[in-house]
């Protein structure tokens, strides 16, 4: 019976956070730029909260890898649209109901593929957003977060740290 205690009360404080978790709502609102000229691109956007549940760290081929417990969470559906060349705004809502144990911070991932490249053919982006957003573990309230941001995506691929105005509240504006 002893060794069931800490499973018992374990159990109980999931339970407690699942019923009073914390919603975080989200708002990205965006300006692309191409610089192709005499051509509309394309573009497929969405968020996630990178997620770390590191495991196991090896050198593979002489970088550092890493293999992860769990897949990035999405905070919204994937937005697509087509673009005259030159500026493309955008807006995209999403929510998350809680983050990893022992995390202080939700890590903004977007996922941008784009054709806004001289042969037209798509590229893959990674952009991390930086700052971070603090989370909170006080789970009497909902907490609202909003990104603006303007990058130029011109031939842009691989993985890139975007600096954006991070806005918070505890109510929705």
């Amino acid at each position: 019976m002893c060794g069931s205690t800490p499973f018992t009360l374990l159990l109980l404080l999931n339970i407690f956070c699942l019923v009073h978790s914390t919603n975080y709502y989200f708002i990205f609102e965006g300006k692309f730029h191409c610089d192709i000229l005499n051509r509309q691109f394309q573009y497929n956007v969405q968020f996630f909260d990178e997620d770390y549940m590191w495991l196991v760290l090896i050198y593979l081929y002489f970088n550092l890898q890493y293999f992860r417990w769990n897949d990035d969470d999405p905070i919204t559906e994937p937005y697509k649209d087509i673009s005259p060349p030159g500026d493309s705004y955008f807006r995209s809502k999403g929510m998350l109901d809680g983050d990893e144990w022992m995390v202080e911070a939700f890590d903004i991932k977007m996922v941008l593929y784009h054709t806004c490249t001289q042969t037209g053919q798509e590229n893959r982006v990674d952009m991390r957003f930086r700052p971070s957003a603090q989370n909170s573990y006080n789970l009497d309230e909902n907490k609202y977060y909003r990104y603006d941001f303007a990058t130029n995506i011109t031939e842009l691929s691989g993985e890139k740290i975007q600096m954006a105005r991070l806005y918070k509240s505890g109510q929705n504006k």
